[in-house]
């Protein structure tokens, strides 16, 4: 059985995981400089935005032409993660295009409902963030087992 090969780019990225957790396990965030953990976060808050401006391209804003550049920008912050970040990076995405997305389905729960404000909350919170799991399996299956990223992904 032939045994499966990392791309250099996985052994590139490796290294650099390695060389991250060989940092004092104690507090490794506030051991980096700040312009490192700055840089760390930049692709974290651009998927957030990203999947923000989904919403917009539906009813009632009807800015169709957002969804295109916002999966783009969800793709182009998979290509060079680790299949960990880009599933934190795919449910932050998620998070920002669910949760806006049905915002308004508290009130529907409270109002119709009948059920309280908090529950209702809740109830929207827990659907948000199990929704939100969709996207971030798609980049943690796409970062881990594409071997070979679609010729697109090579910018």
């Amino acid at each position: 059985m032939a045994q499966w090969k990392k791309p250099a780019s996985h052994i590139q990225r490796d290294h650099a995981e390695q060389s991250f957790h060989q940092l004092p396990a104690c507090d490794t965030i506030t051991a980096m400089p700040a312009s490192q953990r700055i840089t760390r976060l930049v692709p974290d808050i651009g998927a957030l935005l990203a999947g923000l401006a989904v919403p917009f391209a539906f009813a009632p804003y009807h800015f169709a032409w957002l969804l295109f550049p916002a999966l783009a920008a969800l793709l182009f912050i998979w290509h060079e993660s680790t299949p960990g970040r880009a599933f934190r990076r795919g449910y932050l995405f998620g998070l920002g295009m669910f949760g806006f997305g049905v915002y308004w389905l508290h009130i529907s729960i409270n109002l119709f409902g009948g059920v309280n404000l908090v529950l209702a909350l809740l109830a929207t919170y827990l659907l948000v963030a199990f929704l939100a799991l969709y996207p971030a399996i798609t980049g943690w299956l796409l970062c881990r087992w594409c071997q070979h990223p679609p010729v697109c992904w090579h910018w």
